[in-house]
């Protein structure tokens, strides 16, 4: 009797190690199906939010070329706000003849842009010098501004390029450029405008300060007319009065930003520029398309 006894408390023991090794194995296995099902949701909320995005983008795109509904869609800077199946999308469309070309912009206007900044004059002119030596095809060195020597003694390992600016972000090798002027005037600039001035009916208020001539109240008062005109879809007002040679209209070419939000707070970003062609076979074509671009779900919206 106390051999049997022995055995069937050993094999009670065994029998309860072996539940508990079971348990241990269930539970773990029980925390990768839900890790596993937590990544699975986490890259289908992904996918939806990037897929929303395309759509806030084509729907921008549609606005552009006169869809049904779309009169109201001012590239104008404006947050529009739609739904695509459960995401929430924010959209915003800017004119980029509304923005300052830094290819084709007189000197005078890009120094009206580092005007807005807290750059002083000295500083301001030099920076406005380099960047036309930048962009220039000699190496002729401006007054206050910067060729190949003047990089080599910086300890830059380039000098200047003597040709246009392929991108906005191009601006941060230029000599004096600072990456806290950078973000002050980057989304007021362009190289897609192609165009000496600006598109006033379109451009943003920083753009409008940046031109020669206007002041902040004739600016400001503006800003508030075009919205009235916007909400009672009316056509934009005339702009402030300025010298002919900033005022151009061009509306060919726009850079569209969409953000697109999950109910689980998963986001994504789509930024293109877009150039409308407005032929049957092809009405558009997209210069560039990159999926990152400034928040929008921390901003207010008007309601389209």
């Amino acid at each position: 009797m106390n051999t049997r006894q022995t055995q069937t408390g050993i094999a009670l023991i065994s029998v309860l190690w072996v539940i508990v090794l079971l348990t241990i194995l269930a539970s773990g296995l029980s925390s990768s199906v839900r890790s596993d099902t937590r990544l699975s949701q986490n890259l289908l909320s992904a996918a939806q939010a990037h897929h929303a995005a395309e759509g806030g983008v084509n729907i921008a795109i549609l606005a552009l070329l006169g869809g049904t509904g779309s009169s109201n869609w001012q590239a104008d800077g404006s947050i529009r706000e739609v739904m695509i199946g459960n995401a929430g999308v924010r959209v915003t469309m800017m004119s980029e003849s509304g923005k300052i070309d830094l290819n084709l912009a007189p000197s005078d206007l890009l120094d009206g842009l580092l005007a807005t900044t807290n750059l002083d004059d000295l500083d301001r002119q030099a920076l406005v010098d380099a960047i036309l030596d930048w962009r220039d095809a000699d190496d002729m060195q401006r007054l206050f501004g910067a060729e190949d020597g003047d990089y080599q003694s910086a300890g830059r390992a380039y000098g200047a390029k003597d040709l246009p600016f392929d991108s906005v972000d191009e601006l941060k090798l230029v000599l004096g450029m600072s990456n806290e002027i950078f973000q002050q005037v980057q989304s007021a600039l362009t190289v897609h405008s192609r165009q000496a001035g600006v598109d006033l009916s379109a451009a943003s208020r920083q753009v409008l300060l940046a031109v020669p001539g206007t002041t902040a109240e004739q600016v400001d008062q503006f800003l508030v007319l075009r919205e009235e005109h916007r909400l009672n879809d009316l056509p934009p007002p005339p702009p402030p009065l300025t010298d002919k040679r900033y005022r151009v209209k061009n509306n060919r070419i726009f850079n569209i930003h969409a953000e697109a939000r999950m109910p689980d707070g998963v986001l994504a970003h789509i930024t293109a520029t877009v150039e409308l062609l407005r032929t049957r076979k092809t009405p558009y074509t997209i210069l560039h398309w990159q999926r990152v671009g400034p928040e929008l779900f921390n901003q207010e919206y008007s309601d389209s």
